[in-house]
């Protein structure tokens, strides 16, 4: 086999791979919606409060984004827990 046909070969994988990717993502984000839904209904009656909880990250090349969760513990003003502490069990919601 030259390089050519391996290259060919190559390309025909990743059309294929992005093929199959979108294809399962159409499949799930049907269903991912639905649970979504779910989860916010069950979290509005059984979490009193805000539904989402917004969090900093570092991103690529160490940009802050925002990512945006289920909220499934109780608000805090101030975070003292140190990574060596037990669990927080007391702030776990009945969803979380």
């Amino acid at each position: 086999m030259n390089i050519s046909n391996r290259t060919i070969g190559n390309k025909i994988f990743w059309v294929n791979k992005r093929l199959f990717d979108i294809f399962v993502c159409l499949l799930l984000i049907p269903l991912l919606f639905i649970v979504s839904i779910i989860i916010l209904f069950f979290n509005y009656f059984f979490n009193p409060g805000s539904l989402f909880f917004i969090q900093d990250r570092m991103g690529k090349d160490c940009s802050v984004f925002s990512a945006i969760k289920f909220r499934s513990m109780a608000p805090v003003k101030e975070i003292t827990r140190k990574y060596d502490d037990p669990i927080e069990t007391t702030r776990i919601t009945s969803l979380g």
